[in-house]
């Protein structure tokens, strides 16, 4: 399996939860889970303010 997630990466991901926000200022908001097939009890938080990452947390 390594090998595999390694070669079709992209393949293996999915987005479990998209939650955008337009916030009082007219900035975007975003808070992305994600993960992959393999370990799905395995998730990336990302908070992220227009095209800047202001948070990235890996809960599993």
């Amino acid at each position: 399996m390594p090998q595999k997630a390694d070669t079709d990466w992209y393949d293996t991901l999915e987005v479990f939860g998209l939650k955008i926000i337009i916030g009082d200022n007219g900035c975007l908001y975003a808070e992305v889970a994600s993960g992959d097939e393999y370990m799905p009890d395995h998730i990336l938080d990302v908070e992220m303010q227009e095209h800047e990452i202001l948070t990235m947390q890996y809960d599993g």
